[in-house]
């Protein structure tokens, strides 16, 4: 269970952050919010694991679909 929402949670914690739809920008988003987030798509990621797909793409690649993030030591 995340932590009660609202005004009172604690600066950078799940709640302080909850929206109710996905920003325009995540990546900025989080960024903003004390997180060192990026984005990555599908086949990088795969890659980055030593699972690279081999398909050809089937629409051109665009970056996002998947964010990491850490959390920033304040």
């Amino acid at each position: 269970m995340i932590e009660p929402f609202g005004t009172d949670a604690s600066p950078g914690s799940a709640a302080s952050m909850r929206v109710s739809e996905m920003p325009d920008d995540p990546v900025g988003w989080l960024n903003g919010h004390g997180w060192a987030a990026d984005s990555h798509t599908l086949r990088e990621s795969a890659a980055a694991y030593g699972r690279p797909i081999s398909t050809p793409p089937q629409r051109e690649q665009l970056s996002g679909g998947l964010i990491s993030a850490v959390r920033r030591r304040t």
